[in-house]
């Protein structure tokens, strides 16, 4: 059957979808998280914690606010070809809007 119900192909989509990446006879049966079998077996076998390896750390931030002077000192000390990363946004387009709208890199 053919439908352009929002709801109808959703839920489709979704059964699919769930019949093709769920184990429904095992779900009830796992933990939610839990390390691979050798990585659990190696922990125990020498008697310690995952957190012996990979200690907690505090998060360092700053409450001080970095000045516009700061954040084009910064950007004109990057080369002039640098990934842009997710935004798309180069070198020049930054130091374009810091020079038009200051406060969009101050105001969080």
């Amino acid at each position: 059957t053919i439908t352009d119900d929002p709801e109808d192909i959703t839920r489709i989509f979704s059964d699919h979808y769930g019949s093709k990446t769920t184990d429904h006879d095992n779900l009830q049966d796992k933990p939610s998280f839990s390390f691979p079998p050798a990585l659990d077996d190696l922990l125990q076998q020498f008697n310690i914690e995952i957190s012996d390896i990979f200690p907690s750390f505090e998060l360092q931030t700053s409450d001080d606010p970095f000045s516009i002077d700061e954040i084009v000192a910064i950007l004109k000390d990057t080369k002039k070809k640098v990934a842009t990363g997710p935004s798309h946004l180069s070198k020049h387009s930054l130091l374009f809007l810091i020079q038009y709208i200051p406060n969009l890199f101050t105001a969080y």
